[in-house]
């Protein structure tokens, strides 16, 4: 009897150990409590930077609230809130300009919900998702703004427009996210050093539903955006933290399909390995080239080209590449890149073996997003600093009638 005993228990702590255990929440009373916080640099540039703001949600409803509100200043800010409908409504005002959206389905009530909003500067372009399906909607007409230069969790930043309800795992990107990584992790918790994650508010503080008194420091797992609660009782079921419903049912970033392309000379190749592909010509409406199925693809005639691809049930559309093909010969791979240190540890170094007048080099991160670009002139060699987060990049060079690139780890 002993030993079927400690087998059952050894089962119960292994089921256990694999479980998620679920955090906590913030409950908002829809009175008076919020939660201000640094505004994080993307929203200072809304005109030039693309981001992708995700919550927890489970609300109470019947008034019009702010879930977040973000404001650079009068001309520049964003909200993402609920109307007295329960329909979502997200808010981009940029240099004075507003892109706004409703969407056509209302939350249901006390029950947790996912939502996404999403912001794609080139093209002006707002969108809506929940519980990881894009959103039908329509406009929705213009938004008060509030106090500058601050960010705000459950009201306005002047403190008005209050949220009730509960809200969970807020998530802050500096990308335009695709629709297939929104959905593919909208139940996992992340770590915060998840590329292109600037800000990350697990909410997992406190002890629900007790006195939490001197509990009001809502930590930002991925940055340093620390929020301050105010106006919470801390104590109890209301205003306070609590159990969450969030249904998060994994840890770590899921994978997704990638997006990257490599450029030599003229060949286009995507990084996404074991994959489907099909090449798309971006200055004839992202109309399918026909036959293009390869994983690389060398144009023709110059123009701009981008690359579907498909796996694992995601997916998603590179960047469109500019391609010139009377300009482009290629270096040979003994004449450029003889040496360089791979892993990089702070420096990239590069042996071009001939003097160059002007040569570019440009950094790309996994998702294609440069980040980093310098000009060299009148030299044979390359030493630059990179000071990025640990990961894979790829690096392209030109000196403007030829062009090689290159991948390389930085530790």
């Amino acid at each position: 009897m002993k030993s079927k005993l400690l087998t059952l228990l050894f089962l119960f702590m292994i089921s256990v150990s694999f479980c998620q255990t679920p955090g906590n929440a913030l409950d908002f009373d829809g009175v008076n409590d919020y939660v201000v916080c640094p505004l994080p640099a993307v929203f200072t540039n809304i005109a030039a930077n693309d981001f992708t703001v995700e919550a927890w949600v489970n609300s109470q409803g019947g008034v019009f609230n702010r879930i977040l509100f973000a404001q650079n200043t009068t001309s520049n800010f964003v909200a993402l809130g609920m109307g007295t409908a329960n329909t979502v409504f997200f808010y981009v005002i940029s240099s004075g300009t507003t892109y706004s959206t409703e969407t056509a389905t209302s939350i249901t009530t006390n029950q947790w919900t996912h939502i996404a909003a999403r912001w794609k500067a080139a093209t002006q372009t707002v969108e809506v998702f929940i519980n990881g399906v894009p959103e039908l909607t329509s406009a929705a007409g213009g938004s008060s703004n509030a106090t500058s230069n601050t960010m705000t969790i459950g009201a306005r930043t002047d403190g008005a427009q209050f949220f009730e309800g509960a809200i969970d795992e807020i998530r802050i990107w500096n990308i335009y996210r695709a629709d297939c990584s929104i959905s593919a992790n909208m139940n996992t918790e992340l770590t915060g050093s998840e590329p292109n994650l600037v800000t990350y508010y697990k909410f997992n503080h406190g002890n629900a539903g007790v006195n939490n008194a001197g509990v009001t420091t809502l930590a930002d797992s991925a940055g340093t955006a620390n929020g301050t609660l105010t106006g919470f009782t801390l104590n109890g079921t209301s205003s306070n933290w609590i159990t969450s419903g969030a249904v998060i049912t994994s840890s770590g970033m899921q994978a997704t399909v990638n997006t990257a392309v490599g450029v030599n000379g003229n060949t286009l190749s995507s990084l996404q390995t074991g994959g489907t592909y099909q090449w798309i010509d971006c200055n004839n409406g992202n109309a399918i080239i026909p036959g293009q199925t390869n994983q690389s693809y060398t144009p023709a005639t110059s123009g701009n080209y981008a690359v579907i691809v498909s796996q694992n049930n995601c997916t998603d559309t590179s960047i469109c590449y500019v391609v010139n093909v009377s300009a482009i010969t290629t270096y040979s791979e003994n004449s450029i890149l003889e040496s360089y240190l791979n892993p990089v540890k702070s420096s990239l170094y590069i042996n071009l073996n001939r003097k160059e007048t002007s040569i570019v080099l440009e950094i790309f991160d996994v998702t294609g997003k440069i980040v980093q670009s310098n000009t060299f002139i009148y030299t044979d060699k390359i030493v630059m600093p990179f000071n990025h987060q640990p990961g894979l990049y790829f690096a392209r060079i030109n000196n403007g009638s030829a062009t090689t690139s290159f991948r390389f780890i930085k530790e």
